[in-house]
């Protein structure tokens, strides 16, 4: 008994335990005002206004892996800190430049029905943009603190942040009768507010820092050298990959009911959030952790015990959506959305092969094996449009069960070449 007390004490005294255990605390604070506030968010907004939302999303989503040429992962890569600012002022910069190429993308005199957008006002598409800019600027931020450890400031800044996005959408619903825009303003202001918090604690603890790294020519050729894979071939490999994730949403959004588009999303939404709290706020942790395991014998073992650790937390949820979702959500959300139940029921189990070995899938970079994780998304995405373009017509529970037989192969199969690898680099 007191052999068991001591490894638990050791347990919880480990770093890594306690930086999870503070993401992960923030991260469900920071979710649970928004949780509370959704079955009112739900009756003030009807599935079709969710479902114009979410086509909005679906193309927010694929363009932020390259809104910064994912340079926030090179701010926890770089070793010297006036490098990391560098990078950081460089990313920044990409950031602004990609939303004025979207803006003035959505602004040609066409017809966007192409993208799935038939729904959508065209007063709503300058929305997309923005969303993007402070959506990168705030992965940004997050991933400098990460670098600092600041993991306390960050999830209470995000907790902070959390009760402004549910209000602002009641609010917009009362006072102007409410509309989507209402959920694509309340979506946009809760994100900026973290950003320009962060923003501001980063700017007032690195004065003298910020005048020392003034962006030049020769600074962003250098650190753009350095990291190359990353604004080229690991920043498209990321859109390709986002592209991919959004596959179901995009098939709803152009061959299904805009409100069945509005249904899914409150499923994900929901279901996203007590999985994503400890995946998360893990995998930040585990990415930190494994980019500086001196000893490559080590990054097997942390692998295992983050695949058990994760999958085994993730499972409680999981089976309570998938055993109980449709009940659940009929009586919080009302009979509207039961679809929304019946939808996140089928998908659960999906969710959990993918949150769980995305979180260990940054042990890829560790051991630079980069180009394997490009080729795994190029492959998702090939057989994610292919194997659901054959169901775009079939009717919604059809196009699901192959999106989730699709999702467990290629999950599985990013596993196997994951732990392939760790083991290769264990022997050598």
């Amino acid at each position: 008994m007191n052999q068991l007390k001591r490894r638990i004490n050791n347990i919880v005294k480990h770093d890594v335990f306690s930086s999870v255990s503070v993401l992960a605390t923030g991260s469900a604070l920071s979710k649970i005002a928004p949780m509370l506030m959704s079955p009112v968010i739900a009756r003030l907004y009807s599935p079709t206004e969710f479902g114009i939302f979410a086509s909005l999303l679906v193309w927010v989503k694929i363009f932020i892996p390259v809104g910064t040429g994912k340079l926030e992962n090179t701010l926890v890569l770089e070793e010297d800190e006036i490098g990391a600012h560098y990078l950081l002022k460089i990313a920044l910069l990409w950031g602004f430049v990609d939303c004025l190429i979207i803006s003035l993308f959505f602004t040609l005199p066409i017809s966007f029905d192409f993208m799935g957008l038939e729904a959508v006002p065209k007063s709503l598409l300058q929305w997309i943009p923005l969303t993007v800019l402070v959506c990168c600027y705030l992965q940004l931020f997050q991933f400098w603190f990460n670098r600092h450890k600041r993991y306390k400031l960050k999830s209470s800044i995000m907790i902070q942040a959390s009760l402004v996005t549910p209000l602002t959408k009641v609010l917009y619903a009362f006072l102007i009768l409410g509309s989507a825009l209402g959920l694509v303003v309340g979506n946009f202001i809760g994100t900026l507010i973290p950003v320009l918090t962060l923003a501001w604690f980063y700017k007032k603890h690195t004065q003298e820092l910020w005048k020392k790294t003034k962006l030049s020519k020769s600074a962003i050729k250098k650190y753009l050298s350095k990291y190359k894979d990353f604004p080229t071939f690991i920043a498209f490999t990321g859109l390709v990959n986002a592209a991919g994730t959004q596959a179901l949403p995009f098939y709803l959004s152009k061959y299904h009911p805009t409100e069945v588009l509005g249904n899914y999303n409150l499923a994900m939404k929901m279901l996203v959030f007590p999985i994503s709290i400890m995946a998360t706020s893990y995998g930040e942790v585990f990415f930190q952790k494994i980019s500086r395991t001196e000893s490559d014998r080590k990054v097997l073992g942390k692998v295992y015990k983050s695949l058990l650790a994760l999958g085994g937390i993730l499972l409680i949820p999981v089976g309570v959506i998938y055993l109980w979702g449709e009940p659940i959500f009929s009586f919080v959300f009302g009979n509207e959305w039961l679809l929304a139940g019946k939808i996140s029921a089928i998908i659960s189990i999906a969710l959990l092969f993918k949150f769980t070995v995305s979180t260990v899938s940054t042990a890829l970079f560790r051991m630079g094996k980069t180009k394997w994780v490009s080729i795994w998304q190029f492959l998702y995405f090939a057989v994610t449009y292919f194997v659901l373009y054959f169901y775009r017509h079939s009717s919604i529970y059809h196009l699901l069960y192959a999106f989730v037989a699709v999702e467990i192969t290629m999950y599985l199969a990013y596993l196997f070449t994951i732990l392939y690898h760790a083991r290769k680099l264990a022997k050598s």
